[in-house]
């Protein structure tokens, strides 16, 4: 069973680990964790949207598209 670890940039860039989570109960400066309490990668987006996290545009962050182009999808 491989170990997952948290991407400090992910809760860094979000300021994340400033607000608490309600969507996995995580406390400021704890990394979010799965239902089955492993430690997820990147912040729950609850956590990173309420933290206020804001893209140089200032736009708020929009987790609904993915940040890179779809291979493959040309229409």
């Amino acid at each position: 069973m491989s170990r997952t670890r948290p991407i400090w940039q992910a809760y860094s860039d979000t300021g994340a680990l400033d607000v608490s989570c309600s969507h996995c109960g995580a406390q400021p400066s704890q990394w979010c964790t799965r239902p089955d309490g492993r430690v997820r990668p990147i912040p729950c987006v609850d956590r990173a949207t309420a933290s206020g996290a804001v893209e140089a545009a200032g736009k708020p962050r929009d987790f609904t598209q993915p940040n890179h182009p779809q291979k493959g999808n040309n229409t």
